[in-house]
């Protein structure tokens, strides 16, 4: 019984031939044999408890799902790099995420989850600089998941906050070519749920290699995949470039056929050629449907946005060589359906939205007015938040009063 730490099952047969017995039931048996484990798995549990999800607690384990974008484990368990091999402690064949049907304990995971805040101020000292891990040379955090002209390798997980949050995402992306920008660059079939990003600081969009780029705190490009229960709070999103059309939303800085739910943006955006107060661009995914993949995602569909709201200041955009627009919600969105979804008029500066009715752009007060899911929130306690199929107590996401 070699590599893993499972028993197995043998089945034994006897088979009886010659003086009548060929065809007797008694003679004719097999039965099943339970061979002992006799390996010893020295490695640490990915998944330690058992939900198929592999805990994320510190940025060096951030850092590491960029190697294994799918979340079965297989890339960390390899030791696929330094990056991985020294964010999970005693990396070692036969780890993994454990499944009992599976001999080598291995690609049972189909995502990770956050089990603790994440400060990418890594020296702790209040500001980006060449002292923390993630300066890259003034760059910044490289985001997780890349679409390049050469190269397409975007996240297709599940990503669990848990309630956690990622702080201090610095990013100026001035010498790459990605199409989307964010704590995670594209996001494709995947889910990503419950988590913060706050206080960011995103800029220099001089992506001069590709025809447009997507700059979002939390995602790039959101493709045929949902957003639950997930905020950004903090900072800004500053970009200025002549050369290409920069998408930029609170949230993300594109929405294409995806679902984005519960969720609200609290920063402030300028510059950017189209910018919208959760999303740039919103529009249907030039996906094809892949039946294996999970119905839940409105896969081909326009954006959908529900029991969401956008309080973050969208600022100065100068004229250039590029048409600017910006809206409350959206810039631009020739494909949405938006549901009990406002943003401020007075906070974000903008009276109107694409694909939306202005009567969905309130004053701070018409938006504070409630003390329980009424009026225009009446929707929002009426969500399965988590996506386990039902709408209990586990969906309170907002808290009013």
């Amino acid at each position: 019984d070699n590599t893993d730490t499972v028993d197995e099952v043998a089945l034994v047969t006897n088979v009886a031939t010659g003086g009548g017995y060929a065809s007797s039931t008694a003679a004719n048996r097999t039965v099943r044999a339970t061979v002992a484990d006799d390996d010893t798995r020295t490695g640490t549990d990915y998944d330690t408890d058992d939900d198929g999800l592999i805990e994320i607690s510190g940025h060096a384990q951030l850092n590491a799902i960029r190697w294994d974008l799918d979340g079965n484990g297989s890339s960390l368990n390899s030791g696929y790099s330094t990056g991985t091999t020294s964010a999970f402690p005693s990396p070692a064949a036969g780890m993994g995420c454990p499944d009992n049907n599976d001999a080598n304990q291995t690609g049972n995971c189909t995502g990770y989850e956050l089990t603790a805040d994440i400060d990418l101020d890594t020296d702790g000292d209040g500001s980006a600089d060449s002292e923390d891990a993630y300066w890259n040379s003034g760059d910044g955090w490289d985001a997780i998941g890349v679409k390049q002209k050469k190269s397409d390798t975007p996240f297709t997980a599940t990503f669990r906050g848990n309630g956690y949050s990622v702080s201090n995402l610095y990013m100026k992306d001035r010498t790459t070519n990605d199409d989307g920008l964010g704590l995670f660059s594209i996001v494709r079939y995947a889910r990503i749920e419950s988590v913060a990003v706050v206080d960011v600081d995103v800029g220099d969009g001089t992506n001069n290699n590709s025809p447009f780029a997507n700059f979002g705190p939390l995602v790039g490009l959101l493709e045929s995949s949902t957003m639950a229960g997930v905020y950004t709070r903090g900072g800004t999103v500053n970009l200025w470039n002549n050369s290409i059309t920069a998408y930029a939303g609170g949230l993300v800085g594109m929405c294409a056929g995806s679902t984005i739910h519960t969720s609200y943006s609290d920063v402030s955006l300028s510059e950017a050629q189209q910018q919208g107060g959760l999303a740039g661009f919103a529009s249907t995914s030039s996906l094809t449907l892949t039946p294996s993949l999970n119905p839940a995602h409105n896969y081909g569909f326009g954006c959908r946005v529900h029991n969401s709201y956008a309080v973050g200041e969208l600022g100065t955009q100068t004229a250039r060589s590029v048409p600017v627009s910006s809206g409350g919600l959206f810039a631009i969105a020739p494909s949405t359906t938006i549901n009990s979804t406002y943003w401020d008029r007075q906070t974000t500066t903008r009276t109107t939205s694409a694909g939306s009715p202005n009567s969905d752009g309130l004053t701070t007060a018409e938006l504070q007015a409630p003390t329980a899911a009424t009026g225009i929130y009446v929707q929002w306690d009426n969500y399965d938040v988590n996506g386990d199929g039902r709408i209990d107590s586990e969906d309170d996401a907002w808290h009013f009063g």
